[in-house]
């Protein structure tokens, strides 16, 4: 169900069928938009304006073709939500408006409930989107904020290093036994011979480099 809010949502409502008109404006009144209907085609770039979250079409009532008002809105707002409203009979140029900008459509009779799933997944979308747009657009402008990623990977690898390197140290230290060792880093064997595994060790194997006293004393890793 779409959420109620102070902020004001505006939707423009083109549709030429009187009956539908009023039950799509009724339904954006009762939950939290404010529709606006339009009846000429060519006026719908002169309301479009920053608090306008959506435009509905009903492309078998209009005065232009879907593709006229679809070009109009996208010249003016790229990502603004266009939903279609259509009869049974015009399914396939409601499908073809989609390749051509449209968001999605709906079939007539139009019900609450789908209405209701299909704009709130329009309007996440478009947010998502904006979010996106705000967020490269910060990084752009502050290069810090683009090496934090790059930091953050160098500080994973140097812990991982740290883990490292203090388990094989612990192994050194008890000649390799895995039940001691574990006790001493407060970590379960299970866990101690997972981390081994993960560096590359196993039973009775070489290892790549460094010191491992014990790594190939078969018996003394099993105690």
């Amino acid at each position: 169900m779409i959420m109620k809010s102070d902020e004001t949502k505006k939707v423009l409502v083109v549709v030429g069928d009187p009956h539908t008109r009023q039950w799509l404006t009724g339904w954006f009144q009762d939950n939290g938009f404010d529709p606006f209907e339009i009846n000429d085609v060519d006026s719908v770039s002169t309301h479009l304006c920053e608090k306008t979250r959506l435009v509905i079409l009903d492309i078998n009532g209009a005065d232009a073709p879907a593709a006229g008002l679809i070009k109009i809105v996208r010249s003016v707002e790229a990502n603004l939500p266009i939903m279609l409203v259509a009869a049974s009979d015009s399914k396939d140029l409601a499908v073809q408006s989609l390749q051509i900008g449209a968001t999605d459509y709906l079939l007539k009779p139009v019900g609450g409930a789908e209405l209701s799933v299909k704009v709130d997944r329009a309007l996440k979308e478009r947010q998502l989107h904006q979010e996106l747009i705000a967020l490269r657009a910060t990084k752009s402008s502050n290069p810090i904020l683009g090496e934090i990623s790059n930091v953050a990977k160098q500080e994973v690898k140097t812990l991982h290093s740290i883990e490292r390197e203090a388990i094989l140290r612990a192994l050194d230290g008890f000649g390799g036994a895995r039940g001691k060792t574990a006790k001493a880093l407060g970590i379960s064997v299970r866990t101690l011979q997972r981390k081994i595994k993960e560096y590359g060790y196993t039973n009775g194997g070489e290892k790549p480099s460094g010191s491992f006293s014990g790594a190939n004393s078969g018996n003394a890793l099993h105690n």
